[in-house]
């Protein structure tokens, strides 16, 4: 791994443990066993190396929000859907607690990384497979279940073992097979 992406991966583990706020640029550099200078000489500031740890993990998450917005089978839709929350905290768990810390820590930062903007897309497919399930309110259906999920996102973070999440998954996935 070369010093940029470690600086990166140390300053995730940090932010998302410690909070943004609460991490010096400078414990980042020790940890990282880098000099403080390379970390402004990469990303300019903390904002820039923060702003480049949610680039990278949006990016990193994009390939599962695509499976839910090329689906075309609207049943599948709404399963997929239900299954984000375990598939992309399996694979990025620290980026997730991030985003958690940074909405608590921040309104700048929240305003700047809201989820919600690259979540629309999702959404409105959610949507629109509700309606073309003919569900009654398929608009109250799509907040009614990205509530849900955003309390099993919340719920996951904090789990040690992922695996017990599944029975949950299961059990909400049921509620919407037909």
């Amino acid at each position: 791994m070369n010093k940029k992406d470690n600086i990166l991966k140390i300053a995730l583990e940090l932010f998302s443990n410690q909070g943004y706020e609460n991490t010096s640029t400078s414990l980042i550099a020790k940890k990282a066993a880098v000099s403080e200078g390379l970390i402004f000489r990469h990303f300019t500031n903390k904002e820039g190396l923060l702003t480049e740890i949610m680039n990278e993990g949006i990016a990193k998450i994009q390939p599962f929000l695509n499976t839910v917005i090329n689906e075309k089978d609207a049943e599948k839709v709404i399963l997929k859907v239900i299954e984000l929350p375990y598939k992309i905290i399996l694979s990025e768990k620290e980026f997730w607690k991030l985003q958690i810390n940074i909405k608590s820590q921040n309104s700048k930062f929240k305003k700047d990384f809201d989820t919600n903007k690259y979540l629309i897309p999702v959404y409105l497919k959610l949507n629109q497979a509700f309606s073309d399930l003919k569900f009654e309110n398929p608009e109250l259906e799509t907040q009614y279940l990205f509530t849900v999920l955003n309390g099993l996102t919340l719920s996951l973070i904090e789990l040690e073992n992922l695996n017990d999440a599944k029975v949950i998954i299961n059990y909400i996935q049921s509620k919407y097979k037909k």
